[in-house]
């Protein structure tokens, strides 16, 4: 899968300006990280031409100069992709665990071929992993790179658990009542600042934004507010951004949906 990530700064973000410095620097760095998560997803199911297109789309942007890219962006301003990263590794990590969870389940090697066992065939899915889990890893992947609406949360000192269990207890089942479908959350292991929570609601479009926020949807105004006022003590700064593909400029060999 190649992809071109356009990150839109809501609110909180900072917009970056192609002339300021280390801004270019920042874009390849997080652009080659990113692509670099895809060809770990493409090897970890197998999928070598995958891995393969990731692997030029890497090679194509190292070709680019400077000043190509600062003529493509023209007068707007530089994409952020650091939420792709991040959200990209942890598909990446997520899909290697399972690929060695299922290594560690295949059977030792006999001297004679045994009984035959009845094999299940998915058309147009040959050589693809096509088990419950990594049918659903995968399919978030997908959503993840349509559209999603990450938010990053720095705890308060001491607060961190406090502030998952208001996750877990307050904000989790809230979206659930919203209907919304898909919700990861993760945080960074290694690189960044400490206290980093990244929550992410995965967006079937980008008009579920005009429809006002999402607790506001599902609660009410009063009890939302109230379910914001008790994270408010939890966390000490948070930045929230929306990542959109450009359906134009990607393109992907899909599997057919599970039955």
């Amino acid at each position: 899968m190649v992809a071109l990530a356009i990150a839109q700064p809501a609110a909180a973000a900072q917009p970056a300006d192609v002339r300021e410095p280390g801004v270019l620097q920042t874009f390849r760095a997080n652009y080659d990280a990113m692509m670099a998560n895809f060809e770990r997803m493409a090897k970890a199911t197998g999928n070598t031409a995958r891995q393969e297109r990731a692997s030029q789309g890497r090679k194509a942007m190292r070709m680019v100069t400077d000043d190509q890219l600062i003529k493509s962006f023209g007068q707007n301003e530089v994409p952020d992709l650091s939420a792709g990263v991040m959200n990209s590794q942890y598909l990446a990590s997520q899909m290697e665990s399972q690929q060695k969870a299922a290594e560690g389940k295949r059977p030792m090697a006999t001297r004679t071929a045994g009984f035959p066992e009845p094999v299940a065939v998915v058309a147009g899915c040959n050589g693809v992993d096509v088990t419950a889990e990594t049918r659903y890893t995968l399919f978030i992947a997908k959503e993840v790179v349509n559209a999603i609406l990450a938010a990053a949360a720095w705890a308060c000192n001491g607060r961190m658990d406090d502030y998952l269990s208001w996750l877990k207890s307050d904000y989790l089942p809230a979206l659930q009542t919203a209907g919304v479908k898909h919700f990861v959350v993760s945080r960074p292991i290694f690189g960044g600042e400490g206290g980093e929570v990244v929550s992410s609601r995965m967006l079937e479009n980008l008009a579920e934004i005009d429809g006002g926020p999402v607790l506001t949807k599902a609660l009410g105004e009063a009890q939302a507010r109230a379910v914001n006022a008790r994270a408010l003590p939890l966390v000490r700064s948070s930045t929230t951004s929306i990542v959109k593909v450009r359906a134009d400029l990607t393109y992907s060999t899909d599997c057919p949906p599970a039955n």
